[in-house]
């Protein structure tokens, strides 16, 4: 398993750009964070997300049927993040970035939910 961890001298700017994007997203609306439905490994969700669903999302072209598993790969992908492996925070700020506001809103409002668990997680005490 690859682990992709910051610089020590990284850390504190990491930290502020983190906080800076929870502020962005924290007033809007979104759905309650729901925890991941199913016991998948957070290696797939996060290939998954990131291969697979990542770029069906940006094209706008995802099947309404695939929606409840991009958000449960996002919601264990938000899950498994830390400060020891930033490719999970990484994925997560990939997916929101490549998902147009006005594509399947409902949906996106689920992941940006899932998105700010992650990143509170990662940036509040």
């Amino acid at each position: 398993m690859l682990t992709v961890c910051a610089i020590p001298e990284l850390l504190p700017m990491l930290r502020e750009k983190l906080q800076r994007r929870l502020s962005e997203i924290a007033d809007g609306a979104g759905a309650q964070w729901l925890a991941p439905a199913s016991t998948a490994d957070a290696e797939d969700a996060l290939r998954q997300l990131m291969v697979q669903y990542r770029p069906r999302v940006s094209r706008q072209a995802m099947a309404k049927t695939n929606l409840p598993k991009v958000l449960d790969a996002a919601a264990t992908v938000a899950s498994a993040v830390s400060w020891q492996d930033l490719r999970f925070i990484d994925a997560m700020n990939a997916v929101y970035e490549a998902w147009p506001a006005h594509y399947e809103a409902e949906a996106r409002n689920a992941f940006v939910s899932a998105y700010r668990h992650a990143l509170s997680s990662l940036v509040l005490p």
